[in-house]
């Protein structure tokens, strides 16, 4: 029926408000609800119960469903019969519970607050490899301290890992970062040495990026944190990582960020096939490998957000933090590419970009 009326009113304008039952349908049922423009959630006073207090409570069923569509931004209203005394003390103590649902809402983590603006928010992929990416994109990269800090532990690790390796070996380790960005990256390269306490004698820390733009940037940043050994001795390579790029020597470890939302949209495979050639053969990429996945998903808000942008954003790749929908397979998402670096496959002349060219087929 909703379906059919849904239609009959065009996505757009339509919304609705759901009325809360004593006995709540199987959670199956209610996840359909959350692709749905959910406007209101009306609670029945009969939903409540008497705690020992002798203060109105909802079951935990019904409190998990509220706490949901709060996050949703729905407005709660209470059905409550109302006494010929017009008895507001009656009303505040169901306000009050309702209250305090909301106050129980957990506070949003670090990734949640850097994505809460972007929920349900369609954008085109980025394409840093056609485009220079603008000063405002960088910025919102460098705030996932998340990432970064990763990136931080990955990189101590595998210094730790090299460290053992080389014995014997003369020379400093060679640590590149393709990609580098504003610099974020090296930042984090720089803390990770730091804490493993390497000195400028035994490590070369090299950044390379093709945006003129954030080159600038970059050398600006070099000559502000002067004080600090690595920056100051940070060689700066202005160039496409896929290019002929002149290093003294290969690297030992790759660092790079240039996974796209959908693993290899943002032509990653590509640039760091074209890079591998700056690694040397017992050389540590991170990232080392990436998978992509694959998952149905119903969603009435996000169709409705594609339709508005014009019919073919309906067949277009679109980046979304997701927010409001329905999974509706059981097993989850699938796996469908997976790309691992250094690329055995690679041609070493890098002529031909054939070993990326793939096509897979999962069911749910």
């Amino acid at each position: 029926m909703y379906k059919s009326l849904r239609a009959m009113c065009d996505y757009p304008s339509l919304s609705v408000a759901l009325v809360m039952t004593k006995e709540l349908p199987a959670f199956p049922y209610i996840d359909r609800w959350w692709s749905e423009q959910v406007t209101a959630v009306i609670i029945p006073s009969d939903c409540f119960f008497e705690n020992s207090h002798g203060c109105p409570q909802l079951p935990y069923p019904h409190t998990q469903v509220v706490h949901h569509f709060l996050r949703q931004k729905a407005k709660v209203l209470l059905q409550i019969a109302v006494a010929p005394s017009k008895d507001v003390r009656n009303f505040e103590r169901y306000r009050y519970c309702i209250q305090k649902l909301w106050d129980e809402i957990k506070k949003l983590n670090v990734v949640e607050r850097a994505g809460h603006r972007d929920q349900n928010c369609l954008q085109p992929p980025l394409q840093p490899l056609a485009d220079n990416l603008e000063s405002g994109v960088y910025s919102v990269f460098e705030m996932d301290y998340v990432k970064y800090e990763r990136y931080k532990v990955a990189v101590k690790l595998t210094l730790k890992a090299k460290v053992l390796e080389r014995t014997g070996e003369e020379g400093p380790l060679v640590l590149i970062v393709v990609g580098a960005g504003r610099g974020p990256l090296v930042t984090a390269c720089i803390l990770a040495l730091k804490e493993v306490e390497m000195s400028t004698k035994n490590i070369k820390l090299v950044a390379l990026e093709k945006n003129p733009n954030a080159v600038i940037t970059l050398t600006d940043k070099k000559k502000l944190e002067a004080e600090c050994p690595f920056w100051s001795k940070l060689e700066i390579v202005s160039s496409d990582m896929r290019q002929n790029v002149n290093l003294e020597k290969q690297a030992d470890i790759m660092v790079s960020e240039l996974l796209g939302s959908f693993g290899d949209n943002e032509l990653s495979p590509e640039c760091l096939d074209g890079a591998q050639r700056l690694l040397k053969e017992d050389g540590v990429s991170i990232p080392h490998r990436s998978v992509s996945y694959a998952c149905p998903v119903s969603s009435t808000k996000l169709w409705t957000e594609a339709k508005k942008l014009g019919e073919k954003f309906l067949e277009t790749p679109l980046v979304v933090y997701i927010h409001s929908a329905y999974f509706p397979a059981v097993q989850g998402a699938q796996p469908v590419f997976t790309f691992e670096h250094p690329n055995e496959a690679v041609d070493p002349a890098v002529t031909s970009n054939a070993h990326n060219k793939r096509h897979n087929e999962v069911q749910f």
